[in-house]
């Protein structure tokens, strides 16, 4: 707790009414309603250690309400969630120049260039983040035209880049599994799955395709199954068979071969 009388520690009502930068130390909201706690460069100290006259512990910092997007009105689980890592930056005011009523609205990317120090304020208390040193935090891949990239990254690996580089203008969807849906600058599709791939259909699937079809299964059975109705192969020129065991052909009915002519070797 603050032993300092409220009055004592607050700024100036002028500043009060100002947009500051603050460093979030805390995510984790016991309410899981996106607040975060932020320790703020002109309001807090960056000692952590309470003392009589000074020291703040991120623990007695204010919760600091999120300032979302419009879309959809951040009501009712409707909207653009997300939430931002301890130690990143971020643009905040305080609401009717309230100093325990601190509203985030904006993260703020930089090049840092020194590790976490959980010893002291505005730092992220875990010694997570930031884990790129000397880098800029602004996500440019490198296979882009710096700043042509419109990216969506996450902290555990996954990504979805949007790219309008001249002559290499494409869009990635990336799991951090390296399953990966790839559209490039031709609009060629590459779909990358490294584990299984199901698709369930509830009605019809029509499927109708410009050119070629090459279907290679290189470990495993290739089967299909219609658990109802007919199975119709129709093909404009030759139909080829060609089996390294055998070809068994089983029929609840009759079976039908009709050609001007048939060999049988």
């Amino acid at each position: 707790m603050i032993k300092n009388d409220l009055t004592d520690l607050q700024p100036p009502q002028s500043k009060l009414n100002s947009i500051y930068r603050g460093i979030v130390e805390e995510n984790n909201d016991p309410l899981k309603a996106g607040r975060c706690r932020v320790r703020v460069f002109g309001v807090h100290t960056a000692v952590k250690e309470q003392t009589t006259t000074t020291g703040v512990p991120t623990a007695d910092l204010p919760w600091a309400e999120p300032a979302l997007s419009i879309i959809e009105g951040s009501i009712s689980n409707y909207g653009v969630w997300g939430v931002p890592l301890q130690g990143s930056h971020v643009f905040l005011f305080f609401e009717n120049g309230n100093i325990l009523n601190p509203r985030f609205f904006a993260s703020a990317p930089g090049i840092p260039t020194t590790a976490p120090d959980t010893t002291v304020g505005f730092n992220d208390p875990d010694g997570v983040y930031p884990d790129k040193i000397d880098d800029p935090d602004y996500y440019s891949p490198k296979d882009s035209e710096y700043p042509e990239c419109i990216s969506f990254v996450t902290h555990g690996g996954h990504r979805i880049e949007v790219d309008n580089t001249p002559g290499n203008k494409r869009i990635l969807i990336y799991h951090v599994s390296g399953t990966q849906f790839d559209v490039d600058n031709a609009g060629n599709i590459t779909i990358t799955g490294v584990s299984t791939e199901d698709e369930n259909i509830a009605s019809d699937k029509g499927t109708t395709i410009g050119g070629k079809l090459d279907l290679n299964v290189n470990g495993g059975n290739y089967n299909i199954n219609v658990n109802s109705g007919n199975c119709d192969l129709t093909v404009s020129g030759d139909c080829n068979i060609d089996a390294g065991g055998n070809v068994n052909l089983d029929a609840g009915g009759n079976v039908n071969v009709n050609g001007s002519s048939i060999y049988l070797n």
